[in-house]
Order: C-alpha cells, then structure tokens, then sequence
C-alpha cells in the first residue's frame, strides 16, 4: 500500500514548487518591464511542474501504457494552450492566430483528458469483474471454487428455511487420481482435471452449481432436487464420463457420495453427511455413488471398477 501511494507522491512537490515560483513571479513581478510577460512565464510554470510529475507516474505505470499515453498527450495540449502567452512574447506572432492556436489546444487538450478518464473508467471497470470473477472461479479448472459453494450453499439453507423444499449435495472424488499424476505426470493430471470439470458443468442444470471443492474433488449443488433426482443426477454424470470422456486421455471413474438437505442441519452438516458417503463409496470399490445415511447394501449404483 505505502509503495503505491509514493508513486503518486511525485505530483505533491511539483504542486508545492509550482507555488513557490509563483509566488516568486508575483513578488518580482513590478521589477519586470513587462507584466504579461511575468503572467505568461507563470502559466507555463503552473503546468510544466505537475506535468513533470505526472511524466514520472506515467513511467511508473507502464502495465497501461495506453491510458497513461493519453493523458500525456491531453497535459501536452493543455500545457501547450497554456504557453502561447509564452511564445507570443518570445516570437512576434499575430495576436488572432494566437488566440486560434490557444482555443484548439485547449479542445484537443480536453478532449484527450476527456477520453483519458472514459478510458481508465472502463478499465478499471473491466479489471474489477476480472478480480471478481477470479474470487469465485477456481483458477485450474475455470469452474466455481469452494468459497462460491459454501456462500451459495448458506443462502440455499436460507431460502429452503421451514419450507418443504429439498436440494441434494454431491460430493464426487476421481478415483485413483493421484496414479494418474505418477504415471502420467502432472500436466496430464492437469488435463483430466479440466475435462472432468468440463463434463460436469455441462451435464447439470442451469439452477445447480457445480465446483471444484479441492484436488480431485468436486461438488455439485443440486436445488429442488430429492433422493430420486439426485439419482438420476448421478447416473447421468457417471454416464457422461464412461461414454463422453476425451480420447488420448488416460480412462476415469469418480466415485459420489449425495446427501439431501433434512430441513434443520448446517451446510457443514450436509457436506460432512456427503463425505461419509463419499468414503464410503471409496471403501466398497470406487465407481460407484452412495447416498448418506442409508444400509452399506443400499448403493443406488454399482459399477465394476475396471469398466470403462
């Protein structure tokens, strides 16, 4: 924080010479045979010192030449507008076609300012979805990251209230994803982990939400959606991944632990609740989905763990 407001601290000591000179100017300014030129040197000093800081910022900033380039151009035409006083006393020049050369600088000057600031409003703008959307989105896969999920889960929770509805949480593990990094290395491990999230977003709906909760983890939130839509949910994502899954990759199941919201718990509850589900899915030999606190015998899917 403290460094970057020292960038911009060039700008205060330029505005304090400035001062100081002007006020010089003005002290000495009954001893100079020629006033207006006293008042012309005082225009150009007014603009020349900020205009020096504001060049040393720009250097400082070179992410965004662009804008910067802008508002070095509008402070040229502005400090050019601001120093004809200057050149009509120093070159003999008709007073007309300077007040012309005045009022056209002066328009161009603010016309640059003008796009300047329409400029930096629209990239900061820009830069500020950017940052929110990194906020939510994990950076590997590109789909939501855990703290979306829990922030959404919380209001889900809040919305459902005393009400009758249900939603299901799904919490899905790749199964052996970590001989996938050691055989195949991890930039494979990488690839996996995007086309599994790939498929996913693509095999829910537009009202659930699906994200990567850590790892090879993933979850997915599934409103108004029981015990028989979640199973359904399930079997259509684990179909997905035998019959959609990329070739020239190595092959995948996951395995699914689901728990339906019972109305009273947390959201930590309902995951907890899903990841002893998860467990024990892994348990009982992958590829498989298992709904929480049912019978071991109660599995809604089993698959053999070496289909593909």
């Amino acid at each position: 924080m403290l460094n970057a407001v020292t960038k911009y601290l060039w700008v205060l000591p330029s505005l304090l010479v400035s001062a100081l000179i002007t006020g010089v100017i003005f002290v000495t300014s009954p001893m100079v045979d020629d006033v207006h030129f006293a008042n012309a040197m005082l225009e150009g000093l007014l603009v020349l010192m900020p205009l020096i800081g504001t060049f040393v910022v720009i250097n400082a900033r070179q992410r965004i030449p662009h804008i910067y380039g802008l508002a070095m151009i509008s402070f040229a035409f502005l400090l050019l507008s601001m120093s004809m006083d200057t050149l009509d006393e120093l070159v003999e020049v008709e007073y007309v076609y300077t007040l012309w050369f005045e009022g056209v600088a002066q328009i161009l000057g603010f016309v640059f300012l003008l796009l300047t600031f329409y400029k930096a409003t629209k990239h900061t703008t820009r830069e500020a979805r950017n940052l929110g959307r990194l906020a939510i989105t994990d950076e590997l896969t590109e789909i939501f990251n855990r703290r979306y999920l829990l922030t959404h889960l919380n209001q889900e929770i809040r919305n459902v209230g005393g009400c009758a509805q249900e939603f299901a949480v799904v919490l899905i593990d790749l199964d052996h994803f970590k001989k996938i990094n050691d055989t195949y290395g991890h930039d494979v491990g990488d690839q996996v982990l995007r086309s599994y999230a790939a498929l996913l977003t693509a095999g829910i709906r537009k009202s659930d939400i699906a994200a990567r909760y850590g790892g090879e983890e993933f979850v997915v939130l599934a409103r108004h959606t029981g015990q028989r839509g979640a199973a359904t949910l399930c079997e259509h994502l684990q179909a997905r991944t035998r019959e959609q899954w990329p070739e020239g990759l190595p092959p995948l199941t996951a395995s699914m632990g689901v728990a339906i919201y019972d109305g009273r718990e947390s959201a930590e509850a309902v995951l907890s609740r899903a990841d002893k589900a998860l467990y024990r899915a892994k348990h009982e030999g992958r590829d498989r989905v298992v709904f929480a606190d049912r019978a071991a015998g109660d599995v809604i899917r089993r698959v053999d763990a070496t289909a593909s």
